[in-house]
């Protein structure tokens, strides 16, 4: 296996393959924004929509927070990647603008990684033809998990393509075994720990392998030098953000960890990765396939596969994703994109050209199939016509830009979702379910254990801190007497006399001098 270069001809091969899955994802994406309550907007996931808060008001006020004059509380999970919105803003972009071009970049980055699959498989099957590479990584563009997340504006397609890098990374280190130190190794490591603290598993995985497979003279300085930049990485991070933020890990890791036992989140998690178990079962046999495979697409097969197994197992430790019920979460779907580099590596033979050029036919259709199957929901959503189901996230925009128009802007509001609200009120927030808020992530949870929604104190938020307005509770049914509670605190349910107004409308302090009290109406 030696190091191909790619040529004019593979670049336009490649090229011809993906333009089906470029046309879709710029297909969904148009219609993504048909919004049935008002005219044509590009939205992101309200998570996403939290990242674009905390970037935005880093580069307009200086403070990396959530909200200007917010207090400083790490409730994002990606650093890099809010860093990165907030540059979108910074050039000028702003509302559907910039979550257009936050879901352009996606596409981009789905691309980009197909390329790296592409490249990564040429290299170590110069012989195979590039129509059968490129066919097989053009897979990657219809993989609907993964393609959901990243169009949606969360860090999966960025951490997709920085795990390829690293793989690639980890091949031509191989190939060179005088070299202990690579930048195609360091790059990906760096910009994965600073976009997701938990990349950092996937490049334990990687040097650990990179250690075992270096010539004996080489090991020691091998798991050195890349353990040390790994350290190096992580501590740096860890530092910041306890300097800046004045905790040594995300708010939302206290949030959702803090208070849940470890059987109730190996009971979700497992229950939750029961969507991969036919990928898993794909990929052990992969893996069996592989030991005739020559010696170097054995090892990236054996690494590729290691890391899938170690997400999983890590997203079953922490007891998976709150939405995933519709599809595999943002950790699987951050994997997925490494399946057609695993088949083909794993059914390539060297001596038997025709039994070799089956098997490649085998695994280029395998992976062909998964993603024609995993438009499966594309499909169903689009004949209700809700793609990338983005009709709550138009509803909750809508409502909040009615919201905005009869509240002074220096109102403080109390709300559930904390990206849509917080970024188009552009009032002082309160995070009812605390992911920007310290007490409550660190408060004991409510019922079952539902990563990331089951920490609330309307004790705390409503009756005590008393906002002007309440855009939304959430309960899951464990405080029937919550109406109740909020009318005793002072409060009336009221709904917009224009504009989208939540069917139960939204609740009002009284005595508040924010509110444009002619603009309400008593609800039906």
């Amino acid at each position: 296996m030696s190091k191909q270069p790619t040529s004019h001809r593979d670049r336009k091969v490649f090229a011809l393959a993906i333009s089906p899955g470029l046309i879709l994802l710029t297909t969904l994406l148009f219609l993504s924004s048909r919004n049935p309550f008002g005219e044509r907007r590009f939205t992101l996931f309200d998570d996403a929509m939290i990242s674009m808060d905390y970037g935005r008001t880093l580069f307009k006020t200086g403070s990396f927070v959530w909200f200007p004059s917010a207090p400083r509380v790490q409730g994002i999970t990606n650093p890099l990647w809010a860093l990165w919105m907030g540059l979108i803003h910074f050039v000028g972009l702003q509302d559907s603008a910039a979550a257009l071009a936050v879901s352009i970049t996606g596409v981009v980055l789905i691309i980009a990684t197909s390329w790296v699959a592409f490249t990564l498989i040429r290299r170590g099957l110069p012989q195979v033809s590039p129509w059968i590479i490129a066919a097989t990584t053009a897979a990657i563009p219809f993989s609907f998990p993964t393609i959901y997340w990243t169009l949606r504006g969360m860090e999966v397609g960025l951490l997709s393509l920085l795990t390829l890098l690293l793989i690639r990374g980890i091949y031509d280190q191989l190939e060179n075994q005088k070299k202990q130190i690579s930048l195609g190794v360091w790059l990906p490591i760096l910009l994965g720990i600073a976009t997701r603290f938990d990349f950092v598993l996937l490049c334990l995985i990687a040097v650990l392998y990179l250690t075992w497979w270096s010539e004996h003279q080489y090991r020691f300085r091998v798991i050195t030098l890349n353990g040390l930049f790994i350290g190096l990485c992580t501590s740096s991070l860890c530092l910041f953000q306890k300097l800046y933020w004045g905790s040594w890990f995300p708010n939302t890791y206290h949030l959702k960890m803090d208070g849940a036992t470890l059987v109730e989140r190996l009971s979700r998690g497992m229950s939750s990765g029961i969507k991969a178990i036919p990928l898993a079962i794909l990929l052990i046999l992969a893996l069996v396939a592989a030991r005739d495979a020559p010696r170097v697409c054995r090892q990236i097969v054996t690494v590729s596969i290691s890391m899938f197994f170690g997400m999983a197992v890590y997203a079953t430790y922490i007891g998976g994703d709150a939405w995933e019920d519709k599809m595999l979460n943002r950790f699987y779907s951050t994997m997925l994109p490494i399946i057609p580099v695993v088949l083909i590596l794993a059914f390539h033979r060297t001596n038997d050209n025709r039994r070799n050029l089956r098997h490649i036919w085998i695994g280029s259709a395998i992976a062909m199939s998964l993603a024609v199957s995993g438009l499966i929901p594309a499909v169903k959503q689009y004949r209700e016509r809700d793609v990338l189901f983005t009709r709550t996230n138009h509803y909750v925009t809508e409502t909040t830009l009615s919201l905005r128009d009869i509240i002074e802007p220096d109102s403080v509001v109390a709300t559930v979702w904390a990206g849509v609200p917080a970024y188009y009120l552009r009032s002082t927030m309160l995070d009812l379910l605390g992911k920007n808020d310290v007490r409550i992530a660190h408060s004991s949870p409510h019922g079952s254990f539902f990563p990331g929604h089951n920490k609330w104190d309307y004790n705390y938020s409503i009756g005590e801190l008393q906002p002007d307005v309440i855009f939304q509770t959430f309960t899951r049914g464990l405080e029937p007497d919550l109406p109740v509670k909020i009318k005793q605190w002072g409060y009336q349910r009221k709904c917009f006399i224009d504009g989208i107004s939540p069917p139960g409308g939204m609740y009002f302090k009284s005595d508040s001098t924010k509110v444009l009290w002619e603009a309400l109406k008593d609800c039906p």
